[in-house]
């Protein structure tokens, strides 16, 4: 499991649910932000057209389909409560790992300095699935889980629901972003913070239209409304979404069911036409300033690499089944999470981006023994 949960199981927090995030785990889809027609995705309001409703081509679902239970309901409005959501304490100014914890029920987000000292648990919600960190640093939005699932949206497939949440770092509360029969992964705030990126699959079992792969999209943080960047394709997964810097191009894993996964590159807004970038590649993440990408190479069994966008020069930081890896706010070091099989959860180790430390990693926490199960990673400073 890697940058992007599949998400729509029905795991729990049992030995079983490990091994599901295991297999997931080997196919690079989890343990991070998933990270892809134009739509009206988020909304404020409870009208089809301004919300996770909408016709299939301009929603997060549509009518028929949009998360208001079964027959075309009205699209369900989740709010913090219904995801369980809880502010426990301040987010603390300084340098900090931003981390989730799937073990308690509902789940932990928290923050560790980057030595792994003074853990402070900020929020709890229900089934943290993806979640990021906003350029500014004051705000996190995350996906949920909705334990009263069937009953708000018909949907009887386990956590099939994932709507999207903003807490605010300032206010300590939370907020709904998005909703409707959707599930949303791969989060990412864009440069300047007026778009979040996401990674989305709309449709269920049960429901029409029936279960989709992932596409790109975004949401405008303004307006809340909702757009496809990437187009409708059951046998193809987009995830990932990492735009740069002037928000010009859109970065992206693509992963052709039965074939080779790989980085993709297309212009924005509407990103097509798309070409590959990195081959047998995956979970782009750029630099702060832009000039190097972070990525996992399937060519090297999931090894985490480096490469200089101008050069294209590559350097090998860090071997084994590792991801989410996030860069330090000055681009010097990079965090991951590296999995355990026998313990069957990930620990947290930091590296230095310009491999030197390739052989000699830090880990700087052991998920054996704080017993935390860590899917989501961030490193910030506020």
């Amino acid at each position: 499991m890697r940058d992007g949960s599949l998400g729509s199981g029905s795991i729990g927090y049992d030995s079983r649910s490990r091994g599901v995030l295991a297999a997931l785990f080997s196919l690079g889809l989890s343990l991070g932000a998933c990270g892809d027609d134009t739509g009206t995705g988020g909304g404020t309001g409870g009208e089809p057209a301004a919300g996770g409703g909408g016709s299939p081509a301009t929603g997060g679902g549509g009518a028929t389909s949009g998360g208001g239970g079964a027959g075309g309901q009205e699209p369900f409005i989740p709010t913090p409560e219904d995801v369980q959501f809880q502010s426990v304490n301040p987010m603390p100014l300084g340098e900090w790992l931003v981390f989730n914890d799937w073990n308690p029920a509902p789940n932990e987000v928290l923050v560790m300095r980057p030595d792994g000292t003074d853990e402070v648990t900020v929020f709890r919600a229900y089934r943290v699935w993806s979640l990021a960190t906003s350029r500014d640093q004051n705000r996190i939005a995350f996906s949920a889980g909705d334990p009263e699932q069937e009953a708000h949206y018909g949907v009887t497939l386990g956590d099939a629901i994932q709507p999207t949440f903003i807490y605010d770092a300032t206010l300590e509360a939370a907020e709904n972003l998005t909703y409707g029969n959707i599930n949303d992964e791969c989060l990412r705030f864009g440069p300047g913070d007026k778009f979040l990126y996401l990674c989305r699959r709309a449709g269920f079992a049960g429901v029409e239209p029936p279960e989709q792969g992932y596409r790109v999209g975004r949401v405008d943080l303004e307006t809340r409304e909702f757009a496809w960047l990437t187009g409708l394709d059951p046998e193809s997964f987009a995830l990932n979404p990492e735009p740069s810097l002037d928000e010009t191009q859109l970065y992206f894993t693509r992963i052709p069911l039965g074939e080779t996964r790989f980085v993709a590159r297309a212009p924005l807004p509407n990103a097509t036409p798309e070409e590959s970038f990195l081959d047998a590649a995956g979970a782009p993440r750029l630099s702060a300033d832009g000039t190097k990408m972070l990525y996992n190479d399937y060519g090297q069994a999931g090894a985490l690499l480096v490469v200089d966008l101008q050069t294209l020069d590559k350097t090998l930081i860090a071997e084994g089944e590792v991801g989410t890896a996030r860069w330090s706010p000055d681009g010097n070091k990079v965090a991951f999470l590296r999995w355990d099989n026998e313990g069957q959860c990930s620990h947290v180790e930091i590296t230095d981006a310009d491999g030197s430390t390739l052989d000699t990693p830090t880990r700087i926490h052991d998920c054996v023994d704080s017993g935390r199960f860590v899917t989501q990673l961030e490193w910030v400073l506020r």
